[in-house]
């Protein structure tokens, strides 16, 4: 199976978004790539992310059990400004940005990736995360409603 740069990319930024951290996100795709190299896919982007994300969340609940980590540890850092009023047109601070990421859940990381990032639609994200519509627009909200909290503090 051959896979262009630019979707070698995509997956790329797809478990930087789930991982939060650069070596693991590669680590997820090179398996991910390795693992359908000898297979017959239809869609490969979408067999590609669903390996990513399967591979991350065993590699999280296992982590989970056996280690113990806090995600929300650095978060209460000071963070002037108002810079979630409007979510889609946020000017990017990349430290802020990467403590909101800490600050966050797995899953709310994924689905902001999947709205804001990559474009999909509530109902394609539900597909993809195997979330009812319902709950993804209300997973996303929380997530929304936590970044402004996030930025108040």
């Amino acid at each position: 199976m051959k896979v262009d740069e630019e979707t070698i990319n995509k997956l790329y930024q797809y478990a930087t978004a789930l991982t939060n951290h650069n070596e693991r996100a590669f680590d997820l795709v090179h398996d991910a790539l390795i693992n359908a190299r000898n297979k017959i896919i239809i869609n490969k982007t979408a067999y590609l992310k669903r390996s990513i994300r399967n591979n991350y969340y065993d590699q999280y609940n296992y982590e989970k059990k056996h280690v113990s980590t806090d995600h929300n540890k650095d978060y209460n850092k000071d963070c002037s400004g108002d810079l979630f009023n409007d979510f889609e047109d946020v000017f990017i601070n990349q430290e802020l940005i990467f403590d909101l990421l800490k600050f966050l859940s797995v899953e709310e990381r994924e689905l902001l990736f999947l709205v804001y990032v990559e474009d999909y639609s509530y109902e394609e994200c539900s597909k993809i995360t195997g979330l009812k519509i319902g709950t993804v627009m209300s997973k996303l909200n929380r997530a929304k409603e936590k970044a402004r909290r996030f930025n108040e503090k």
